[in-house]
């Protein structure tokens, strides 16, 4: 097993990091494009596509492309409609990885999961509370996010006071 080191991008205008990127990636195996924090004024798809463009002009990494919505953490606000239109985007123009959140309908999973071209699919779930998951509840959730084998990768994200939560999972 690899460690890999994300980098997330969350600029407004992704053109802002030009100057710095080589310093920005320095370390990293992979970007993360978090389409969901572009300025609204770059909200259109073509608006999203100059954005993703620029950014492989501006690295030969892998990026991962996220529509993270507020119930996860991020900034999308849209309909399930919209953000399998963002993430088909992402597809279509060639993203190494497209992030599709576990809470959306396995309707919209399956819309990405089946039609994911070259790129892999992260199915992710994200739990900033301070709830505590028991080993066999985390267990559900990445047996459910593994969609059955179909996605490449699986993340969860949650908020843990006690470190050993994660080491008494049984995987």
């Amino acid at each position: 097993l690899q460690d890999t080191i994300t980098i997330s991008l969350t600029y407004p205008d992704l053109r802002a990091a030009a100057n710095n990127m080589h310093e920005i990636e320095k370390g990293a195996d992979v970007l993360e494009m978090r389409v969901d924090l572009l300025d609204s004024s770059l909200s259109s798809h073509s608006a999203v596509r100059a954005q993703f463009a620029a950014l492989r002009r501006m690295s030969t990494l892998p990026i991962i492309w996220t529509v993270r919505s507020k119930g996860q953490g991020g900034a999308f606000a849209g309909t399930e409609e919209e953000m399998v239109a963002l993430l088909k985007l992402g597809v279509r123009l060639g993203s190494d990885f497209v992030d599709v959140e576990g809470c959306w309908s396995t309707k919209a999973k399956q819309a990405i999961l089946e039609d994911k071209r070259g790129a892999r699919v992260i199915t992710s779930y994200h739990d900033f509370t301070d709830k505590y998951y028991t080993a066999e509840a985390l267990s559900k959730v990445f047996k459910a996010l593994h969609c059955g084998g179909a996605a490449d990768v699986v993340k969860v994200a949650i908020k843990t006071s006690k470190p050993s939560q994660i080491t008494e999972m049984d995987y």
